[in-house]
């Protein structure tokens, strides 16, 4: 797949209201996890942290491949 149909593909994703609604509920309940766990949980706190870091990473990866689409488009109109 080239850079300008996986541009598509991200921005379909990114678009797409049930996706955005399911990230932002994963998101929402790992925070609101976060706030309510025990100190010493350690272990809760970390998966916590890591479903946080994963979706945040899903978003940025995402968001990464469309302006990387955008930065070429503009650099062969150069």
């Amino acid at each position: 797949m080239d850079i300008k149909e996986s541009a598509l593909a991200a921005d379909r994703i990114l678009s797409d209201e049930v996706f955005r609604e399911a990230v932002s509920e994963l998101r929402k309940g790992a925070l609101e996890a976060l706030v309510s766990v025990v100190a010493t949980d350690a272990e809760a706190i970390r998966d916590n942290q890591a479903l946080v870091r994963a979706l945040d990473s899903l978003d940025g990866k995402l968001r990464g491949v469309v302006t990387a689409s955008k930065l070429t488009k503009r650099n062969a109109a150069a």
